[in-house]
């Protein structure tokens, strides 16, 4: 008996934690003053992640705006993690800066939050997450639960960006099914101990530009 009550309260705390707990004055009687902050930080991260993601439709880069976002709402993050729709915002900021690979976590999160009411919304980004990975086909069936979800009005809008990542799932999952023997060779003019990342390579091809934080 005891072993039950005990596999019980284990389910039951999973529960809890499991809990989607939404940004509204009920939820949080106790402390206005920090939930009036958090609110606060949430609406002006949502202006940033709004005039990132239509730079995205554009194919425009926009990671300043994606990054402004994640600090606002990491302050709203701190005093409130579960909230469904916060986790699914910073996923979203998180997928178009230079850490996409910390989009996912927060995508699950969102998700398993809120499994039964989830935006449609929330699969595109799922899909955006699992093609970063390399997961195709999980990703394609997320780009395609999202198309069948979304309303038309926003379909509208990102009915052209889901095509071409369903048709990059597509390529992807073909291009990586060949094996390749390659040679890798580290040009020591380039790298270094320190972070050297963002390589662009002008059109002729003749230079190359990278970011670090080596000294100087």
């Amino acid at each position: 008996m005891k072993n039950l009550i005990t596999i019980v309260l284990i389910l039951f705390s999973g529960v809890l934690l499991a809990q989607d707990i939404a940004f509204k004055k009920s939820n949080f009687k106790d402390d206005k003053d920090a939930f009036k902050s958090a609110v606060d930080n949430i609406e002006r991260g949502d202006e940033f992640l709004e005039l990132g993601n239509q730079k995205v439709l554009q194919m425009v880069f926009a990671g300043e705006e994606f990054t402004k976002a994640l600090e606002f709402y990491q302050m709203a993050y701190d005093f409130n993690p579960n909230s469904s729709l916060l986790n699914q915002k910073m996923g979203n900021a998180y997928i178009y800066t230079n850490k996409p690979y910390e989009a996912k976590p927060f995508l699950d999160k969102s998700l398993e939050l809120n499994s039964e009411d989830a935006q449609a919304f929330l699969y595109f980004l799922l899909g955006k997450a699992h093609q970063l990975n390399r997961d195709f086909d999980v990703a394609k069936d997320y780009f395609l639960k999202y198309g069948s979800l979304a309303d038309d009005k926003e379909l509208e809008i990102y009915k052209k960006l889901n095509r071409k990542h369903i048709q990059e799932c597509d390529s992807g999952a073909e291009i990586f099914a060949i094996e390749r023997r390659v040679w890798v060779d580290n040009v020591k003019s380039l790298n270094s101990e320190m972070d050297d990342i963002s390589p662009c390579i002008n059109a002729d091809g003749s230079e190359i530009i990278i970011s670090t934080d080596r000294a100087g």
